[in-house]
């Protein structure tokens, strides 16, 4: 069975979350995602809960890595060789990552081998214009 690997999008302060475990130090800070997809948020002062998000976005690995080795998330930008254009990395509804390249259209698959990751919509959002 492959195992799912996210990173988690921290939109209250704009950035990627960090966990921290030193509770030798008074110091725990993590998150989980439950098998129903809520995201639960962990710390020394604070039970897990998962009543409220508080901001965080999960962030899905495609499983692959572009032609520097660089994972590749859902969210990313990618520039592919012969294209001028970047494109959003997106899971579609037809169950599998694909290259979103305006509103309304998609290219399904994601060539990784030939595109380098240039950014991600949280970060660098103006990178694609649609």
């Amino acid at each position: 069975m492959k195992q799912l690997k996210f990173k988690i999008w921290n939109s209250a302060k704009k950035e990627w979350f960090t966990p921290v475990y030193e509770a030798y130090k008074g110091k725990l800070h993590d998150i989980s995602i439950t098998m129903a997809g809520q995201i639960m948020e962990r710390t020394l002062k604070e039970p897990a809960d998962t009543r409220n998000n508080h901001g965080f976005i999960p962030v899905l690995f495609t499983g692959l890595k572009d032609k520097e080795g660089t994972e590749i998330y859902e969210g990313d930008i990618v520039k592919q060789d012969n294209y001028e254009q970047p494109f959003e990395v997106i899971w579609h509804d037809n169950g599998r990552f694909c290259l979103k390249f305006n509103e309304t259209y998609c290219n399904d698959y994601v060539p990784n081998k030939a595109c380098k990751v240039i950014g991600n919509i949280y970060e660098n959002a103006q990178l694609v214009k649609y």
